[in-house]
């Protein structure tokens, strides 16, 4: 077996380190000038929903992750609404309402520290979800998806309340726990 020469060594070493630059110079091109999102938080930090009109353009992965379960009958805007009205009801309001390149920040209407950023920006619309909850510090995808099930509880609940079936529920000893107006109504008469 023959050794390698000089020549030869140093072919294999300059092809070696000339692929090395090409690789790293792709890392830097692709993490300066962005293959992340544009508008939708380049940090990835917080939730963050890029809309034109009702078409969702961009949204981080959190974002995502907050409406991922809502209804499929819903757009990508009503679902980013019916998940964040209970703690913005002006949210609709204040996005109607945003004039070109204005930006305003919202307060949630109850005792969590979360804010809301609604931005005009070259004719989208971008919202960027910030800060936790005090008491358990929950983080905002949790408090969302607890406030969408809350919010489905209390649907199915008036539902099952409202309903002409009887409708109850009994622990293991057979004692009633709960029941419908309807089946109250039969249990008076």
């Amino acid at each position: 077996m023959e050794s390698l020469g000089f020549l030869e060594i140093a072919l294999v070493v300059s092809v070696s380190v000339g692929g090395a630059f090409i690789v790293a110079f792709g890392f830097w091109v692709v993490s300066n000038w962005g293959l992340s999102h544009h508008y939708a938080s380049a940090d990835g930090i917080v939730p963050t929903f890029l809309f034109d009109g009702e078409n969702l353009k961009d949204a981080t992965p959190d974002a995502q992750l907050l409406i991922k379960d809502a209804p499929k009958y819903m757009t990508d805007k009503q679902s980013v609404l019916h998940i964040l009205s209970s703690r913005f009801p002006t949210l609709e309001t204040v996005i109607d309402k945003l004039s070109r390149g204005e930006a305003q920040t919202l307060h949630a209407a109850d005792s969590t520290t979360i804010s809301l950023e609604v931005a005009e920006i070259e004719g989208l619309i971008q919202l960027k979800l910030y800060g936790t909850c005090i008491q358990d510090t929950l983080t905002i995808s949790e408090i969302a998806a607890q406030d969408a099930l809350l919010s489905e509880l209390a649907t199915l609940r008036k539902l099952t309340e409202m309903s002409p079936h009887l409708i109850w529920q009994q622990d293991a000893d057979g004692k009633l726990n709960w029941a419908n107006i309807a089946y109250l109504n039969v249990s008076d008469s």
